[in-house]
């Protein structure tokens, strides 16, 4: 499928068995950085680059004169492209001069090899308009000879950025990841042309543009996009032929792949859908009698959908009330929308594709919900059970995970636990079944029903997450959205509600809630976007900015769009199919955590900082309590790689122990991981990143209706901690189990390694699922490899008389240990050790 990794030299994650004690266990009782740049010899820097700019001017002041002399006077100008040094960044911000009319066109980050590692280097695109080039050239002789107030020279920030000027050639507008297609190729081109910085020079861009490629032949697409800055076009050409005209050039701020938007689908009659889906029936193959499934928990499935019939089984098919039956309605339809999502994700780039599709998963359908005959809020949570029940009475064998759409329109109330959100988390643990087997529920954030632009992300910030998805066991999915570009020609120049990268429309949040409570969303998934009126401000949906799916009016159209988080919750409950999968053996607890372990948060969401500068500002919380921990990457959640290696560790301990009338703590868990100490040791500067995830479910008991305390709901807590560089293993082991510190307490130093990780021990403690990320040397990481897993309180300590007080309670830890790419192999050698203690064991 097209978002599951490809490259040959990924692997399997690494399971780790055998290298865990188990242990009786007593618990003991930080501005901005300054913008980097080379040092540098001020005058010949200088004059290198003043070189660099008159060169440039002789070669435009030729060109401009043979324009003129054909009577050429619009958009006279040359692109250049301005590099940084290799490791250092690039003042790009400085460079666009919209009033002399220097405009920033494109910024890629590549990645090349310096010095025998790899290194980032920032190249940004940028006009300049015939007569503007001193305008550049002063920047320059002011940094030569002038100085600033504390005696540094005048423009140094960006000037001393800049390693080279040159002029653009056609690679400087790729901004796609992939590489420029194939010079031979005649392809598709998605065309992004300037708007200019005054009135009246869009119009004049495109007819130059349009008037060179009628001039070369080349086909046009009819129709054109406007957006605030852009112009975009779809041109067929070859690599020489846009090449070879300079002027066509000048229009450009990027090129791009042409993307095949919803709307293009959308736009198609029936028939022509018809067309498409057919083509992509035959590219099918249906998924293994015995593969795992998404159970949808929604208002039913038409699943006579030819895209939904190969995956889901008449007998799949299940009701809570049998007088509904298990279709959806077509009135207001919502899980036949959410089936297409849960099997193939957004189907856009599958129906663009030409490869064959192998399913790896199947579906199945309980109907718990009826826009007719809606449940009393007091019966959700038996609904739920009574959902769940019925495919695994039906299909007792098979592995499945359950996405629940169906949410209350009452939020949750600062996060306090509900009946319904107690069953979900009841059915995770398998609580009093007599025969346990514990489920992965993922559900949807619910969304705030956003009518004003005016009123986004406020209402979003201040709009809870919906009942039941404070529920700690279940992954809770919140949306953002990449979706940026309006296709639609009748909504031309509309304006989007939400940035590239940024919080969905609809999707709501946790800021309300009680600290105490779990970070929720876990994470947030693609979930579309919308666009504003520009004469009410009010906000609708456009085809383009949301996900293709299947239509249950399929008799009469095939395909539908759809988003908001219940789009983004099958999208997450589908990755989590595709991983139980490839790993049969992980548990719920596990394939949690390795969704979450995966997640990354976009520039967007981090208010375009680095995280660790998030960190130092004290803005996690508030990070957290809207986007949770990022958005999940399935190629990282399903491989290793030779730089950075995944580890996997399934175990259970004794939390706390009835001993006479006294409930006490009973068990710890130290890992000694397999570790590349070898490799990592001797490198003193090399930087690199470990991450650590611990994931286990609680059984819930919400107690007394007054009582907010966390540890009266949750049966137990368990926490990690990491090894210090400084500490041996004994004295790491007796800086967290009392039971462990000699008679004098002599063999520890206590203290608090907090400031070491991005979030921080208080803030990662939060629910049944911690997460957090350490930054340092690889000599310090060598040092790193023994993590304790050990017991805090919880209502089987603190309410004796439940009986609940000698249970044992799984987890999941997940470790990844991390090099910048290309630079040592620590796969290999976490390979051989484990290798090597096998082979001592048989002996």
């Amino acid at each position: 499928m097209p978002d599951l990794p490809q490259n040959p030299q990924q692997y399997a994650h690494i399971f780790v068995e055998g290298r865990r004690t188990v242990g009786d266990y007593t618990s003991p009782k930080s501005g901005s950085r300054a913008f980097r740049f080379p040092d540098r010899n001020v005058q010949q820097h200088a004059a290198l680059l003043r070189q660099s700019l008159e060169s440039i001017g002789a070669e435009l002041e030729q060109v401009a004169a043979q324009h003129i002399a054909g009577g050429i006077t619009e958009n006279l100008g040359i692109v250049l492209e301005v590099e940084s040094d290799p490791g250092f960044p690039l003042k790009v911000d400085s460079l666009e001069k919209r009033k002399s009319g220097i405009e920033l066109l494109n910024v890629r980050v590549e990645t090349i090899m310096a010095q025998g590692a790899e290194q980032e280097v920032t190249k940004a695109t940028v006009f300049v308009p015939y007569g503007k080039l001193d305008r550049l050239t002063k920047l320059v002789e002011d940094y030569r000879t002038q100085q600033t107030a504390k005696q540094h020279p005048k423009n140094q920030p960006l000037v001393a950025s800049i390693a080279n000027i040159r002029r653009a050639a056609l690679g400087a507008f790729w901004t796609e990841n992939e590489p420029l297609p194939g010079a031979a190729s005649s392809v598709w081109w998605e065309a992004w042309l300037r708007a200019g910085t005054h009135p009246g020079e869009r119009d004049g861009i495109e007819r130059q543009f349009l008037a060179h490629v009628a001039s070369l032949g080349l086909q046009i697409f009819p129709k054109s996009l406007r957006l605030a800055e852009n112009t975009i076009h779809l041109v067929q050409a070859t690599q020489a032929q846009l090449a070879e005209s300079l002027d066509l050039l000048n229009c450009l701020t990027e090129l791009r792949n042409p993307q095949q938007a919803a709307d293009f689908f959308m736009g198609l009659n029936p028939q022509g859908q018809a067309d498409w889906v057919s083509d992509l029936v035959n590219r099918i193959t249906p998924p293994p009698h015995d593969s795992p499934a998404v159970c949808l928990l929604d208002s039913g499935v038409n699943r006579q959908h030819p895209l939904l019939v190969l995956a889901l089984a008449a007998n799949d098919a299940h009701t809570y009330n049998p007088t509904w039956g298990t279709a959806d309605e077509t009135v207001r339809p919502h899980g036949t929308e959410m089936a297409g999502l849960a099997l193939y994700g957004e189907l856009t780039p599958t129906l663009a594709a030409s490869g064959t599709v192998q399913l790896r998963h199947r579906l199945e359908s309980v109907k718990i919900y009826r826009e007719s005959d809606a449940h009393a809020p007091q019966l959700y949570g038996s609904v739920t059970r009574d959902g769940v029940s019925a495919p695994e009475i039906a299909a007792s064998g098979r592995k499945r995970v359950f996405s629940l759409q169906v949410t209350s329109r009452n939020t949750a109330n600062k996060g306090k636990p509900t009946s319904w959100s107690t069953t979900i988390d009841e059915l995770c643990a398998s609580m009093n079944e007599e025969v346990p087997d514990r489920r992965l529920i993922f559900i949807s954030a619910g969304n705030v029903g956003l009518t004003q632009h005016a009123d986004y992300p406020n209402r979003n910030n201040q709009s809870s997450l919906h009942d039941p998805a404070q529920a700690w066991n279940a992954i809770s999915v919140g949306a953002h959205t990449e979706k940026d570009t309006i296709h639609e020609t009748a909504l031309a120049g509309r304006q989007i509600v939400a940035p590239r990268g940024g919080l969905g429309p609809q999707s709501s949040t946790s800021l309300v809630w009680d600290d105490q409570w779990p970070i929720k969303p876990d994470f947030v998934m693609e979930g579309g976007n919308m666009f504003v009126e520009p004469s009410s401000g009010s906000v609708d949906f456009a085809d383009s900015l949301q996900l293709l799916t299947t239509n249950a009016n399929f008799q009469s159209r095939l395909l539908a769009t759809t988003g908001d988080t219940s789009a983004a919750t099958v999208q997450a409950a589908r990755y989590a199919a595709i991983m139980m999968s490839e790993y049969p053996a992980l548990w719920p607890e596990t394939l949690r955590a390795l969704l979450v372990h995966s997640c990354e948060w976009t520039p967007e969401m981090l208010g375009h900082q680095d995280k660790w500068l998030v960190r130092q500002t004290g803005g996690w919380s508030n990070v957290l309590r809207r986007f949770g921990y990022g958005t999940p990457n399935i190629a990282r959640a399903l491989r290793t790689l030779r730089n950075s290696v995944t580890l996997i560790c399934q175990g259970d301990l004794q939390p706390f122990i009835l001993d006479g009338s006294h409930v006490k703590t009973k068990e710890w868990a130290v890992h000694k991981l397999p570790w590349p100490r070898s490799v990592l040791a001797g490198q003193l500067n090399l930087q690199t990143e470990l991450r650590v995830t611990l994931s286990y479910f609680v059984e819930p008991n919400p107690g007394p209706p007054a009582s907010n305390n966390k540890y009266r709901y949750a049966s137990c807590g368990l926490r990690f901690d990491v090894r210090r560089p400084t500490e041996d293993e004994n004295g790491f082991q007796a800086r967290i189990n009392k039971q462990m510190r000699d008679e004098d307490g002599s063999n520890f130093v206590s203290g608090s390694d907090s400031n070491e990780w991005l979030l921080g021990s208080q803030l990662r403690a939060r629910g049944s699922l911690h997460t957090d990320v350490w930054h340092g040397t690889a000599a310090q990481l060598a040092e790193k490899n023994h993590i304790a897993v050990y017991p805090v309180n919880g209502w089987w300590r603190l309410r004796k008389h439940l009986g609940k007080a000698n249970n044992k309670v799984r987890y999941a830890l997940v470790v990844t240990i991390s090099t910048p790419p290309n630079t040592v192999d620590i796969y290999t050698p976490i390979v051989n050790e484990i290798a090597t203690t096998i082979d001592t064991t048989a002996d």
